[in-house]
């Protein structure tokens, strides 16, 4: 699926370079040189991601989780009904309930449809491939619990990886190497300044880094999937410590 979709990406950019457009289908080439940009936008937003998780694992792993780890809950919306009351808790677990339904929904069927025109099997198969994966998704989680979800994600972090991997090798490949990938920031390509007051400018590198420090506080503190996997540690330390291998995986990935 990730080579698919980066084989897809990659022909947005044909017409910028003076690639050979013939392995790519006609449907997917759209604006020329677009994908060059978002790629050195991308590049640049994540050396500032990988500066930001000191700050990151600081705030999180020693202010938040210990915070968290104290509390005798199984949910993080029992917090909601000890400040708030039960109607804004049932409130946040309704709410949570029907984004993940939506967001697991959409996931379901763009992996069916992928998987079905990469096969080239007929369109009617998708409903029946997003009722198995659904199907074999739901048994093994409710057969397995919450270890069965950690080992299943281990093992889809591998998998992912390896479809990266995979996927500059058949770029490489096809282009006949590397020199389809940019060396120099172009004088087209918009400045990605430190700080601006100048609400047109989409991405700053204070705005990146305190972004990604907020984004983690909130998910650590707020986020059922993230408070229930440190609930399911053994102990603060534990949790810190998963939290930075979570860290040290997002920044080798990144680069």
């Amino acid at each position: 699926v990730a080579w698919v979709a980066d084989r897809a990406h990659l022909a947005l950019a044909i017409g910028d370079v003076g690639l050979d457009p013939h392995w790519v289908p006609e449907p997917f080439w759209p604006r020329q040189g677009e994908v060059f940009r978002a790629l050195v936008r991308v590049a640049a937003a994540a050396g500032l991601y990988i500066a930001a998780l000191p700050i990151t694992y600081f705030v999180v792993g020693w202010l938040v989780i210990p915070a968290v780890m104290r509390l005798r809950i199984t949910s993080a919306y029992e917090l909601l009904e000890t400040r708030l009351g039960r109607p804004v808790r049932m409130t946040g677990s309704v709410t949570f309930i029907l984004t993940r339904l939506v967001w697991m929904t959409l996931m379901l069927y763009t992996t069916a449809k992928v998987l079905v025109s990469v096969l080239g099997w007929n369109p009617s198969w998708i409903t029946p491939v997003v009722v198995l994966i659904g199907l074999v998704t739901t048994v093994y989680t409710l057969c397995g619990g919450i270890g069965a979800v950690i080992i299943t994600d281990v093992v889809q972090f591998f998998v992912l990886v390896l479809g990266a991997l995979v996927t500059l090798v058949c770029i490489a490949a096809q282009m006949h190497g590397a020199d389809w990938w940019p060396e120099a920031w172009q004088p087209h390509w918009a400045p990605q300044p430190f700080f601006t007051t100048d609400p047109q400018v989409r991405v700053t590198m204070l705005g990146t880094l305190v972004c990604t420090v907020i984004f983690w506080v909130c998910t650590t503190a707020s986020d059922q999937l993230a408070v229930q996997r440190c609930l399911t540690t053994r102990d603060a330390a534990s949790a810190r410590r998963a939290f930075l291998i979570n860290n040290l995986g997002d920044a080798a990935i990144t680069l």
